[in-house]
């Protein structure tokens, strides 16, 4: 009886690893086959739109003998700009024009840069725009 009791007490312990272990690996399928799925999605029902491009301006800072302005663009859209155009316009008694160029703006996500300016934009008309971009 005694070499029974521990047949089936050594069966017992062999079945508790064979099931935590096919719990492990049915939660990994499910984790597996939910990304998947979630890549699936993007690849064909995502929105392949344009960028949606905006300029903030973040601080001027003087400079020696100029004016720096930080600047941050955001892409609100689906899809990266590449070489993006930048504009800043500063309307005082002779305006003045800084441009810059962005190597890529990435989708959803934002890029930092600056424009320099003779004249202080602080409490002056300073227009700040996108003038382009290509597709990468």
């Amino acid at each position: 009886m005694t070499g029974a009791k521990a047949k089936a007490k050594h069966v017992r312990q062999q079945a508790i690893p064979a099931l935590f272990e096919w719990v492990i690996a049915a939660a990994s399928v499910l984790l597996l086959l939910g990304i998947l799925g979630y890549l699936g999605y993007e690849a064909v029902a995502a929105r392949h739109g344009l960028p949606e491009l905006a300029v903030e301006l973040v601080e001027v800072v003087p400079q020696d003998e100029a004016f720096l302005v930080r600047i941050t663009v955001h892409n609100r859209g689906e899809r990266t700009a590449a070489q993006v155009g930048i504009e800043g316009v500063l309307a005082t008694t002779s305006e003045q024009t800084s441009s810059l160029t962005l190597d890529y703006v990435p989708a959803r996500s934002s890029q930092s840069g600056a424009l320099l300016f003779a004249d202080d934009p602080r409490g002056t008309d300073l227009s700040l725009r996108v003038t382009g971009f290509a597709d990468p």
